[in-house]
């Protein structure tokens, strides 16, 4: 049966999956037929996720993101991904009387600051799978973007001439000294559009 929102053959990976909506999110996405990676800092309570999981090759790994050797360690330690999904986080309720500079700090390093910089080093790392036809799917809504080679993606406000030689077909680009092939499969589209 179809499900839209099947995750077969895909790798997510999960921070904070030791407890709430970080566990609830790594089962689910288990249930949709993910491939999850999780982590957390509980290793009692990430592995009572663990056993929760549907599926098989699951990965599970400890790590603390106060601790910047947990953090390389995790990096070294992830397959190749198709999505993240960050639930780690800390709560702490202050009076505004008692609220520091050091009490913030602390609260955002873990809610923000250091997801953006290991999403960052998973990116830097080539750790996330995607394809053009991904790429193509999610900027479709955006009519100056347009597919031209199973390669390449560009803006139509960018282009400057489509060019033909005997067989074959290419654009200039503003700003830009390559010349860009356009198959013959999205030829036709791309006339409609300039």
């Amino acid at each position: 049966m179809y499900n839209p929102f099947s995750l077969e053959d895909k790798t997510i990976f999960i921070t904070g999956a030791s407890s709430g909506i970080g566990r609830a999110t790594a089962i689910e996405c288990s249930k949709l037929g993910a491939k999850v990676v999780i982590t957390g800092r509980n290793e009692k309570r990430l592995n009572e996720t663990y056993c929760q999981l549907e599926g098989e090759n699951h990965i599970q790994v400890v790590a603390d993101f106060f601790c910047n050797n947990d953090i390389e360690i995790l990096i070294t330690k992830l397959p190749i991904l198709d999505g993240i999904v960050h639930c780690a986080g800390i709560t702490n309720p202050i009076p505004f009387q008692f609220i520091t500079n050091e009490k913030l700090t602390s609260i955002f390093s873990i809610n923000f600051f250091t997801p953006v910089l290991v999403s960052k080093e998973i990116y830097k790392k080539k750790l996330i799978r995607n394809t053009l036809k991904n790429i193509e799917s999610q900027i479709n809504q955006y009519s100056n973007f347009i597919r031209i080679h199973r390669i390449c993606i560009v803006n139509r406000h960018y282009i400057e001439k489509l060019h033909k030689s005997n067989d074959s077909h290419w654009l200039t680009i503003k700003g830009f000294d390559e010349h860009l092939p356009v198959s013959r499969q999205y030829l036709l589209k791309l006339k409609e559009s300039l």
